[in-house]
């Protein structure tokens, strides 16, 4: 996810971000396959939700939830 310091950080290494992509690839073929949500830690530790998306009886997309923790969504630390 490039909107999270911490994977922005991760992904500078090609090994890791090829570890976050085929994480998520075999993630969202689970997904189409049982036509329900997975719930997983990602190679990393982070939380993961996957929702699919369908029309009619086929899955078309999916929708993606990550915790992230607060500091980096400029959630002020406690002093």
């Amino acid at each position: 996810n490039p909107d999270n310091h911490y994977c922005r950080e991760i992904h500078k290494s090609s090994k890791c971000l090829n570890i976050c992509r085929e994480a998520d690839v075999s993630h969202f073929r689970l997904v189409k396959e049982k036509k329900a949500p997975i719930t997983y830690a990602c190679p990393f530790g982070f939380f993961t939700a996957i929702y699919p998306i369908f029309k009619n009886e086929d899955v078309i997309g999916k929708c993606i939830f990550r915790i992230y923790p607060f500091s980096d969504f400029g959630v002020p630390k406690k002093k």
